[in-house]
C-alpha cells in the first residue's frame, strides 16, 4: 500500500517529465545478451534520471518477492496473477551444423531424432517429449537429452562446435544460420518449444511510476 501510494504521488509529480526513479527488471539470459544489451544502454543514457537495475535470469518466479518490478518472460499461458502484455510470438527451431548433419545423416522424419544427440532447455524429466506438427498431423518423440542448459548461448555455441542437434529460439541462432554455421533440421515442420510469446510481466498496480511506464513502452 505504501509502494502504492508513493508512486502515485510520484506519478503526479511527474507527469510531463522526464522519467524518474527505480525500476528492477528481470529479462532471459539469451535473450539479453543477444538482443537487448545495446537496446538497454542506449535507454539507459537516454534516460540519465531513471536507475536501473537489471537481472538476467530464467530463474523469477515470483516478481514481488524477487523485488522485481519488469520481467520478460518466454511463456505459453502468462500466469493470471501479473499483468501481461505481449511483445512477439517466439518461434522455436531444431538445428546443427552441416559437418554434422552429414556424419549423422539428416533427419527427414521426427522419428529420425531419436538417434541424434539432443539439445535443449533443461526439464523435469530425464525424457523430453518433443511435439512437432507439419500441417493437420502431430507427431512427439521422446528423447534422451545428451546436454541441457537455461542458459542458450551456451547451448548455440555447443551445435556450433557439433555436439548435436539443439532445440533453441530462433532469435539465438538466426545470426549462425544466416551465416551457414548451422543448418535447419526438419524445415518443414513446426517445432513446440517450451513457450510460444514474448510477454512482459508486471504486479497488477493501478499507479505505476513514470519509470515503470518508460520501461514497459520501450519494451513493447
Amino acid at each position: 500500500m505504501a509502494r502504492e501510494v508513493e508512486s502515485a504521488r510520484h506519478a503526479l509529480h511527474k507527469v510531463g517529465s522526464e522519467p524518474a526513479g527505480h525500476v528492477r527488471l528481470s529479462i532471459p539470459t539469451g535473450l539479453g545478451e543477444l538482443d537487448l544489451q545495446p537496446l538497454l544502454i542506449r535507454f539507459a543514457r537516454q534516460h540519465p534520471g531513471l536507475d536501473l537495475r537489471i537481472l538476467f535470469s530464467n530463474r523469477v518466479r515470483d516478481l514481488i518477492s524477487a523485488e522485481i518490478d519488469v520481467a520478460l518472460r518466454v511463456v505459453s499461458d502468462p500466469p493470471q496473477d501479473y499483468v501481461a502484455r505481449k511483445v512477439c510470438d517466439v518461434t522455436w527451431l531444431l538445428c546443427a551444423t552441416p559437418g554434422n548433419l552429414r556424419k549423422i545423416g539428416t533427419p527427414s522424419h521426427p522419428r529420425d531424432l531419436s538417434r541424434v544427440s539432443f539439445l535443449c532447455p533443461p526439464g523435469s524429466k530425464r525424457h523430453v517429449s518433443l511435439t512437432l506438427q507439419r500441417k493437420s498431423q502431430t507427431h512427439t518423440v521422446k528423447l534422451v537429452p545428451h546436454l541441457q542448459s537455461e542458459y542458450f548461448p551456451f547451448l548455440a555455441e555447443a551445435a556450433r562446435a557439433g555436439a548435436g542437434v539443439a532445440l533453441l529460439p530462433s532469435y539465438v541462432v538466426r545470426s549462425s544460420i544466416a551465416q551457414r554455421k548451422l543448418r535447419v533440421v526438419l524445415p518443414d515442420f513446426q517445432v513446440i518449444g517450451p513457450g510460444d510469446k514474448l510477454y512482459i510481466l508486471t504486479t497488477p498496480t493501478p499507479y505505476p511510476s513514470s519509470g515503470m511506464r518508460a520501461v514497459i513502452d520501450f519494451l513493447r
